[in-house]
């Protein structure tokens, strides 16, 4: 019996990496089922199958890229613009796949790539450019771009990696191109079409162009952003840029330096009401040509809409999103309609901070900016109460350097001797609406 009892395990045991097999096999058949009936065609595929592991091969053709943008949709927070269509009908993609037959170990190893163009692009460069179409050609048969994922079936968790390229073409008219795109890697949670967290990194990304007339050059660096996805309607995402560098050299010479981008979006529609919130800030935004130089320094924004019509919010959105790919009187009269509604419903709206640091304009010494904070609030009522519903409490500081400088022609009297208070080196504006009645500083506007 005990002899018996040993066979049968060691049966099992033998046995594990053919169930696994099976058991992922079936899950990635049923993926390419999916898609193949949405207007992909599997063109060619191949499978090498070890006792440990299995690797696949496949090529598809997006023949019906109408049908796979709608299929896509369904997924999507955001719906696909139908123009993407001619972007991707005709095009081949290439998978590798590799996967341990293992029971208990569902990862999934994929490394996905373009093998050519969609046909309307190849069409019109190679009638453009044969020798740029050749070039491009060849680059996407060698897998030159290439997406690098690694996937648990079971616990939903992937990450991977953007190939990196660095290449350099020149054209017939001497013309030199380079593109360099350098450690992008992402990782995070959820279906591969609908992910519930996302985080990503990207150390550069250069475009330069360069003959004997002009020049182009974009520098980007330090690039990371993180999102979070509850629901269609429920997210957070954020993002900072360390750096960005754009240049021109012709007639026109030009330079844009930014520093210490970032930005955030929160929607929340969890609660009874809705909220939303966008922040952004940057160090330095610089601008330079021949004519202009100007710097801004520590851009601050920080803005809230909250206690909005729940019902209301999350069927605008879904409008909105059907606005990207379709445009319709009816869809537009709906639109409308909704956006009065939620006023109707109520709002508030709080500016905790609009503000800009410093200024510097040609070879002028940089000066103190300007700063706005702001509560609006928007009570609900009828549509012949909407003015009377609102109120408004708001403060602006603009710096009396800053209102000479960016207004060299115009006396500073024209500002002071009005409704502005002088508050030291500041001009100082107190702003209140209630019952329909506005004041600044203390003075009726009428």
């Amino acid at each position: 019996m005990k002899k018996i009892i040993l066979l049968i395990v060691i049966a099992i045991i033998a046995l594990l990496p053919l169930i696994g097999n099976k058991v992922i096999e079936s899950a990635i058949d049923e993926k390419v089922k999916a898609v193949s009936a949405n207007g992909v065609k599997v063109q060619n595929s191949s499978t090498d199958s070890g006792y440990f592991s299995t690797s696949k091969h496949y090529e598809f053709v997006i023949g019906d890229s109408d049908k796979l943008i709608s299929y896509l949709n369904q997924y999507s927070d955001k719906q696909i613009p139908a123009y993407i269509s001619l972007m991707l009908k005709g095009m081949h993609i290439g998978l590798d796949m590799s996967y341990s037959n293992m029971l208990f170990n569902d990862s999934v190893e994929l490394d996905i790539y373009p093998l050519s163009l969609a046909d309307k692009a190849a069409m019109d460069l190679e009638k453009e450019d044969k020798d740029l179409y050749k070039y491009i050609t060849n680059f996407l048969k060698i897998k030159g771009l290439l997406y690098h994922l690694n996937y648990n079936l079971s616990s939903e968790n992937f990450d991977g990696y953007i190939k990196d390229i660095d290449e350099e073409y020149t054209s017939k008219d001497g013309t030199k191109t380079k593109l360099l795109m350098k450690n992008i890697i992402y990782s995070g949670n959820g279906s591969l079409m609908h992910p519930s967290k996302m985080d990503s990194t990207l150390q550069k990304i250069v475009i330069q162009s360069v003959n004997k007339k002009e020049a182009f050059d974009l520098v980007v660096e330090n690039v990371t952003s993180s999102s979070n996805f509850k629901t269609k309607t429920t997210y957070f995402s954020k993002a900072n840029i360390e750096k960005v560098e754009f240049k021109t050299h012709n007639k026109e010479s030009a330079e844009v330096y930014l520093n210490d981008l970032k930005f955030a979006l929160d929607a929340d529609t969890q609660s009874s009401k809705a909220k939303f919130s966008s922040k952004s800030s940057f160090k330095e935004l610089s601008f330079k040509t021949s004519k202009e130089n100007i710097s801004l320094y520590d851009f601050n924004y920080d803005v809230n809409l909250k206690e909005i019509n729940k019902e209301g919010f999350e069927e605008l959105s879904g409008l909105l999103e059907k606005a990207r790919t379709e445009v319709t009187p009816e869809l537009q009269m709906k639109i409308s309609n909704t956006m009065f509604a939620i006023l109707l419903n109520g709002l508030v709206l709080d500016v905790k901070d609009i503000s800009l640091g410093k200024v510097s304009k040609g070879s002028l010494k940089s000066v103190d900016a300007f700063s706005i904070n702001a509560l609006a609030t928007l009570k609900a009522g009828s549509k012949q109460e909407l003015v009377k519903n609102i109120s408004l409490d708001a403060f602006v500081k603009i710096s009396k350097d800053f209102f000479k400088m960016m207004n060299k022609e115009l006396p500073a009297s024209m500002i002071a001797g009005g409704f502005a208070k002088e508050l030291g080196k500041d001009y100082v504006f107190d702003i209140k609406f209630k019952d329909s009645k506005l004041t600044v500083n203390g003075k009726d506007i009428k």
